[in-house]
């Protein structure tokens, strides 16, 4: 409480208001007076402290839904939110960097010949120039650069754009997935949020590491290795663990006195009297019988 500058004579509503919340979270354990953090409450601070709260505090859930690009109304479903939430989310995220606008593009369809180019209404043309002008890769406009390029009203070109597609000249070309209606915005994450995004996961991933050797009985009975740890990990989570990953995540349970133990005489859990670990020890038999215990 003084660390935080609160009042002493608070103390039940400090403990309400926070220690019991992180408490409830996982964050923390509370043992009389004495506040220690648990292996996530460390993982918290160590990726969690590396994001501006205020910019992501009650938008995570937004963030990790545009991993792919989505429109308003696909974000409403998703997070099961108002139209006026979704948008006052998607506009706090702008203002952060954090997610920026992308409108639907369109291309010339490959197989459109030369020929049914001119057999097009004039009043077609600059709209079609746009697209056939500059880098072959940059073939993909969307309509308001059409409108830039060609002078024209965006109205003008987005319904020009749909007799265009009706026609079956233009196709869509962007973003993936491309949404069911045409000239909407996708809202879609900027490098700060695809940063943003990679720190959540691997928060994520090393809470689940962390949740995995705690919930076992790895090390009661005898001391194990790093590489019997990152097996048994990678079998419980289906996927081959980053082995740095897994070494972290040892590292901060040693921190914590919830490991004991080096990577020569292997690790076991605090409290456990665990049988060292034995030079003639078959390492896959150890595996397949904690694969068992899994």
């Amino acid at each position: 409480m003084k660390t935080v500058d609160y009042a002493p004579r608070y103390r039940s509503k400090f403990l309400s208001r926070y220690l019991l919340r992180l408490q409830g979270r996982d964050l923390v354990e509370i043992t009389g007076d004495s506040c220690v953090p648990t292996p996530v409450g460390v993982l918290a601070v160590d990726f969690l402290g590396k994001l501006k709260i205020s910019e992501v505090n009650g938008k995570i859930q937004c963030i990790k839904a545009l991993q792919e690009p989505k429109t308003n109304k696909q974000l409403q479903k998703i997070l099961d939110v108002s139209r006026t939430f979704a948008s006052i989310l998607l506009r706090q995220l702008k203002e952060a960097g954090i997610v920026q606008t992308e409108r639907i593009r369109y291309k010339i369809r490959e197989i459109t010949t030369a020929a049914e180019l001119e057999k097009l209404p004039t009043y077609y043309s600059e709209i079609i120039k746009a697209l056939n002008k500059g880098n072959p890769e940059r073939f993909k406009l969307t309509s308001e650069e059409i409108a830039d390029i060609t002078g024209l009203a965006e109205k003008s070109v987005q319904a020009r754009l749909s007799e265009l597609s009706r026609r079956g000249v233009i196709v869509k070309a962007g973003p993936n997935p491309l949404p069911e209606a045409f000239f909407v915005l996708y809202y879609q994450l900027t490098g700060k949020g695809e940063r943003i995004l990679k720190t959540l996961d691997k928060f994520e991933r090393l809470t689940r590491f962390v949740q995995i050797i705690e919930n076992s009985s790895v090390g009661e009975n005898i001391a194990v290795s790093e590489e019997e740890l990152w097996k048994y990990i990678s079998n419980q989570v289906g996927f081959p663990a980053n082995t740095f990953e897994v070494r972290s995540v040892i590292n901060i349970l040693k921190r914590l006195m919830r490991l004991k133990g080096d990577t020569i005489e292997g690790y076991y859990k605090k409290d456990k009297k665990a049988h060292s670990r034995k030079s003639d020890w078959h390492t896959d038999r150890f595996a397949s019988t904690l694969s068992e215990q899994g």
